[in-house]
């Protein structure tokens, strides 16, 4: 087997498990949400919103609570990504400042609010929140 044919292989494979990897973190999101801070939801039930399995899940994931702070990470990157695209636009600071409290503000909204507070319920615990 030629190098190049092994590369685009490789290349393939984790194409697929960053496909799978971001199917777990979604729903996991999803799942959370609508469990809000009272629900209980299990790595199956993940898995079955990803239309996934077990073995899938935890090939990439040891445990929920390893889940659940890739789910953390994921969101702050995301919000940090569409935070600094439009400050980035600003030379100004004050409009540069105006751009990030327009960016933030959205994220204080009840469904985005209510689904955050979901996900750290599950990250920090009830005893902790």
């Amino acid at each position: 087997m030629s190098f190049t044919r092994i590369a685009r292989r490789t290349l393939a494979e984790r194409g697929a498990d960053y496909a799978v990897v971001r199917k777990l973190v979604d729903a996991a999101l999803t799942v959370i949400s609508a469990a809000g801070t009272t629900g209980r939801p299990r790595v199956s039930d993940i898995v079955a919103a990803a239309g996934l399995s077990n073995d899938a899940f935890y090939r990439h994931f040891p445990s929920k609570d390893a889940l659940v702070a890739a789910l953390l990470e994921d969101g702050a990157e995301r919000l940090t990504g569409c935070v600094a695209h439009p400050m980035a636009k600003e030379a100004d600071p004050r409009a540069r400042v105006r751009r990030w409290v327009a960016a933030i503000l959205p994220q204080a909204e009840e469904r985005t609010a209510a689904a955050t507070l979901a996900v750290l319920w599950k990250a920090v615990g009830p005893g902790l929140g």
